[in-house]
């Protein structure tokens, strides 16, 4: 009688672990078709989503609040010169070296405007360096540096450069065209790319030298040079006597730009304490 006992237990065990695995399937398919059930699954996700986006909001509002104390306090500090309110610097001194803006140690790092002959503002920059990048400038855009204003920062804040870049071109009125798009600040911060500017006569040479197997840097170099005659030519015309060679090894992959280090012109972060 016990052995009878044991055996319809195990039995009835045994069943019941077998069927719930498929009962569970059988309930969780009928759920599919349950529209009511369906419809407040919908419901639950977008109140998730509803949330994440409120707390993203909040988030975002935060970060923004805190800029803006971060900036309070480093105009207390160091003040946001308004532009109209700093001298006219010429770009190049009697000499036809460029004028001698750099500052004291102390300064983390500066923020400089570039305006035209006519005056008329061109680029907002920030640099680390400006003396380099000045020269930069100066052999990427020969036509369009004839005047400075900038302000030294000694504090290395990234909300008051920020800052005072963004009242600059508010008082300027209009943001300023080498600040305008990504193609036009290129210009200003990046090396001159030849290859958009080649003749069709150039494409057709560059063409020869990769079938005959040539030297395909070598005509790119020569390419280049071209192109580095005439910027030299309007920065004899303006009587620059800085020192200004381009980089020969950028020239072979079709760039122009100066050989020297290149300037540290990100933003610096603000100390943490």
């Amino acid at each position: 009688k016990m052995h009878l006992i044991l055996f319809l237990q195990t039995f009835c065990f045994s069943y019941s672990f077998l069927t719930q695995p498929r009962l569970i399937k059988k309930h969780a398919i009928s759920s599919l078709h349950n529209p009511p059930l369906m419809a407040s699954v919908d419901t639950d996700a977008e109140y998730v989503r509803q949330q994440l986006a409120i707390k993203q909001k909040q988030y975002e509002e935060k970060r923004m609040k805190e800029s803006e104390e971060s900036a309070k306090k480093s105009r207390e500090s160091s003040p946001v010169q308004p532009m109209a309110s700093l001298t006219m610097i010429p770009y190049l001194n009697d000499e036809g070296m460029i004028s001698n803006v750099s500052a004291d140690p102390t300064v983390k790092a500066t923020v400089y405007a570039i305006f035209n002959s006519e005056e008329k503002l061109c680029y907002i920059g920030i640099s680390r360096q400006v003396i380099q990048s000045l020269r930069l400038h100066l052999a990427r855009c020969p036509t369009q540096t004839y005047w400075i204003k900038l302000q030294h920062i000694t504090t290395p804040s990234r909300s008051l450069l920020e800052l005072i870049k963004k009242e600059w071109i508010e008082e300027n009125g209009a943001v300023p065209p080498g600040n305008s798009s990504p193609e036009e600040q290129a210009k200003w911060e990046s090396p001159l790319d030849v290859k958009p500017l080649m003749t069709d006569d150039d494409r057709e040479q560059l063409k020869n030298v990769r079938e005959t197997k040539g030297r395909e840097d070598m005509k790119m170099k020569e390419i280049a040079r071209r192109f580095e005659y005439e910027i030299a030519d309007v920065l004899e015309g303006r009587g620059v006597k800085e020192e200004l060679r381009f980089d020969p090894k950028l020239k072979a992959k079709g760039l122009l730009d100066l050989h020297q280090p290149k300037p540290k012109d990100e933003i610096p972060k603000t100390k943490q304490k």
